[in-house]
């Protein structure tokens, strides 16, 4: 029997054309109203699926679209073939390999992933840092003491923070489409000498390669649009419609590439929330842009939701009532969420609200008491049945350092655990090697990039074998031998591919002292070597050979498995994909942030027999909010809420690491639009939107829970409030404590999930 759509959705069904806004609030059911929509257009409104443009944030959130549509169609019996639910990124690649020769793009560029962009910062501020003078400036700078020895520990802080400033002013830099010419002057104007250097030796190293990196291929996209009217044109009368998830998190490069596609036929569908807007800190994202466009067009609101009971829903209510109503500052109180309550579906489908559906936990002690306090609760809990079934639970932190804390609290007490801190780790060291083997796989020559492949391919297997959870001095050490000798011209490395050859050792290069570590890099080489005798195989078969080769833990091997299931799919949508092009979107695929959403495995699913007792308590996850967002649990933990540091009211409790990250973005937006640069203060600026989006993140907190939210803090005592003023909750806390929630003093029995 078909759902019977929500009054908003089905006034989202009525549109015919044209541009709309769609504001959901959290469990409003937006993805299946762009299900519906789309299935709709092409139903009744005689659009072919080709036509038919879906962005998306995520590569999971994509493939759940296009997966959900293709069935609805199939079910009419209506050819699904040439849905297009794509992320930005993909979209930008797959027009940039089409097209791209027509700006000067080499055929297979490549894509740089993370580590490969901080690698080449760090170089440049080797480089920098060499000169003396520059030194000396650049500790001032940083807040160093500079004529103090060096100390390894602030110094390695100080270049992280540096390389952060200058990722900052690329990403501003190639959103605003302004020239590098312009950005290093201004930058260099203000003092901020080794930002330019890093910036220029940055680009020339990416030119040389001739590679990307993910604010690159927007920006290409939007210079090939902007100086061919031909290629423009085509995309133009290919789309007839574009719908975009997640509006809220556009940047101006995706905004701009957008209006370009639908400047012809204007049907734009963009749906999202800014109460969720939670990235703009780290990223480019903006939810202005949402509210802006939800101010000029017609706009359709999705305030109800059957995601959370009643008391539940009263909380995340209670939290945007009192910022718009008491927060001092104008700003924060405009800015931090848009009013729009959620509401109870009107269908009776909420979750019961039972009596303590919500509860404070106030912990008297240190950090670690109400660690313990949280896990005994969590332990509890695991036990508890509501429905029937064991819940599934979630604690929600701030830090990935909070989250191996709680992990180990956890499994002191024998509770399954998915820690996504440690778990996304896992997952990413995983598919980096198999990214790197299939990069090596793919390229002919013996090229920089097919050495550069396989020293990374064995660095992140050297991560797994040894559980080495960040990456650090050491491993760049190794990084950088391998890299000597691969490159050097003495000795014909590639003898060693010959899976018959001797291992010898190598004399005459410094070796970094980790031992064994020669030995598993000969025989890593040996076992590549074997797989390039297999190079004729299908990617979805390469995958395979290379989790053989260098794979044996059950959980690596289930990681490659859905790897390997990823391309199978990637393959069905693009049959014509060679192995270079499915290595360019894995390399785009966001392995580190949405590990479980992109797997769905876990330690304890590989270990599980198939046949386990489905009442068997879940395995709880322990992650950041951020990591979060677009998930939901039946009992959501909160803790640490007294960290104002983490969940500041006021504007001086905000947390500006680096005044030079702020003051880059500030003069860089200021030379986009000098018209319309704002007078205040760039700090005073910064603080009121870290306030506003922290407001914003423990508003998706709030809203992960579906029928049990616990939310705890540490009440110190009258030493640590002296010495330790930020432990002291913000006044919001205590606020919505008092009026949205009934306190267990002390925390006796925090796993008392009802009464």
């Amino acid at each position: 029997m078909a759902m019977q759509p929500r009054r908003a959705q089905q006034a989202i069904l009525e549109y015919t054309g044209g541009a709309l806004a769609v504001a959901a609030v959290p469990g409003a059911g937006k993805t299946t109203a762009l299900v519906m929509l789309a299935t709709r257009l092409i139903k009744d409104l005689g659009a072919r699926p080709g036509q038919l443009l879906i962005l998306t944030y995520t590569r999971s959130a994509a493939t759940n679209i296009r997966e959900r549509i293709r069935r609805a169609l199939e079910a009419d019996g209506i050819p699904s073939h040439g849905i297009k639910a794509v992320t930005i990124h993909s979209f930008c690649h797959e027009v940039l390999t089409r097209y791209g020769a027509r700006i000067g793009l080499l055929p297979g560029f490549e894509v740089l992933q993370e580590r490969e962009r901080e690698a080449i910062l760090q170089q440049a501020l080797n480089g920098y840092l060499a000169d003396p003078v520059n030194r000396r400036d650049w500790r001032v700078r940083a807040g160093l003491d500079a004529d103090a020895p060096e100390a390894i520990d602030p110094t390695l802080k100080a270049m992280e923070r540096s390389r952060l400033v200058a990722l900052k002013a690329l990403a501003v830099m190639k959103n605003l489409m302004l020239s590098q010419v312009e950005v290093c002057e201004a930058l260099n104007q203000h003092g901020l000498s080794e930002v330019p250097a890093m910036i220029t030796h940055y680009e020339a190293e990416r030119r040389r390669r001739g590679a990307l990196d993910y604010d690159e291929l927007v920006l290409m996209v939007n210079v090939l649009l902007s100086r061919d009217a031909g290629v423009l044109g085509r995309l133009q009368d290919c789309y007839r419609y574009v719908l975009e998830d997640e509006a809220q998190d556009s940047t101006p490069g995706q905004k701009r590439l957008i209006d370009q596609i639908v400047a012809r036929h204007g049907n734009l569908v963009r749906v999202g929330d800014a109460n969720q807007s939670i990235y703009a800190s780290f990223t480019m994202n903006d939810p202005r842009y949402f509210r802006e466009f939800c101010e000029t067009v017609p706009m359709i609101s999705m305030t109800e939701s059957s995601r959370s009971c009643q008391s539940i829903l009263d909380l995340a209510n209670g939290l945007v009532t009192l910022v718009a109503r008491s927060h001092p500052d104008e700003h924060v109180r405009q800015n931090a969420f848009r009013a729009h309550l959620i509401e109870v579906a009107a269908d009776g489908s909420n979750p019961v609200s039972r009596r303590g559906a919500v509860k404070w936990l106030p912990t008297e002690g240190t950090k670690d008491d109400e660690i313990q306090a949280i896990a005994k609760g969590v332990a509890q809990a695991q036990a508890f049945r509501p429905d029937g079934r064991p819940l599934s639970q979630a604690i929600l932190v701030q830090t990935h350092e909070q989250v191996e804390s709680y992990r180990k609290a956890l499994l002191a007490l024998d509770v399954p655990v998915v820690a996504d801190g440690a778990s996304n780790e896992e997952v990413r060291v995983c598919a980096e090697v198999v990214l790197h083997v299939l990069r090596f796989l793919a390229i002919d020559t013996d090229s920089d990039g097919y050495r550069r492949a396989l020293v990374d391919a064995f660095v992140a297997y050297w991560r797994g074998i040894h559980h080495l959870s960040r990456w650090d001095k050491q491993l760049e050490d190794l990084r950088g031998a391998l890299l000597v000798f691969i490159t050097q011209r003495r000795v014909d490395w590639r003898k060693l591919l010959n899976p018959d050859g001797v291992l010898y050792p190598i004399t005459g290069y410094e070796w970094p002292r980790e031992p064994g570590v020669w030995a598993a890099w000969l025989e890593f080489v040996r076992q590549a070597g074997v797989l390039l005798h297999r190079r004729h195989l299908s990617p979805v078969d390469l995958i395979t050979a290379v989790a053989d080769c260098y794979f044996r833990d059950p959980y690596q091997l289930s990681v490659a498995e859905a790897i390997a299931m990823m391309v199978r799919r990637m393959l069905h949508q693009h049959p014509d994909y060679r192995l270079k092009d499915v290595v360019t979107e894995l390399a785009m695929t966001n392995f580190e942030g949405s590990a479980q959403r992109i797997f769905r495995v876990s330690r304890d699913e590989t270990t599980d027999e198939p046949d386990a007792d489905a009442t068997e308590p879940l395995p709880v996850r322990i992650m950041t909010l951020h990591s979060a967002k677009g998930l939901e649990f039946d009992c959501v933990w909160l803790p640490g809420l007294n960290q104002s540091r983490h969940y500041p009211w006021e504007l001086k409790q905000a947390r500006v690491s680096d005044q030079r990250l702020l003051l880059v973005e500030h003069i860089l937006k200021r030379l986009a639009q000098p018209e319309s640069a704002d007078a205040a203060d760039p700090i005073a600026v910064a603080a009121a939107e870290q306030v506003a989006e922290r407001l914003r993140l423990l508003y998706v907190g709030i809203t992960r829970a579906k029928q049990i939210l616990r939310l705890g803090f540490q009440v110190p005592g009258e030493f640590s409030q002296s010495k330790y003023p930020y432990l002291v909750a913000a006044w919001h806390i205590t606020e919505l404590a008092r009026v949205h929630g009934e306190s267990e003093q002390g925390a006796a029995n925090p796993g008392a999930v009802t009464r």
